[in-house]
């Protein structure tokens, strides 16, 4: 993770088997874009609420940063 005043981008590169699967994904060629919100599990209830599938059952904690984040992916 990368941070420059207000922006932040994510690095990270895939293996080179996971790669190989890439042509064949039916979910886009686009693996994520990224919003910030003020409560995750506000916005995890409104999205399932919408209709949207979440692949995680509850937003997921990674150690980045001085607090950490929180994400949770939905299929789309």
């Amino acid at each position: 993770m990368m941070k420059r005043d207000n922006v932040i981008i994510e690095l990270y590169q895939k293996t080179v088997k996971k790669l190989k699967h890439c042509p064949f994904r039916f979910d886009g060629p686009i693996v994520h874009i990224t919003f910030d919100v003020i409560d995750i599990a506000k916005a995890v209830g409104e999205l399932k609420t919408a209709g949207f599938e979440t692949i995680e059952h509850e937003p997921v904690f990674l150690d980045f940063w001085e607090k950490g984040c929180k994400y949770f992916t939905i299929r789309g």
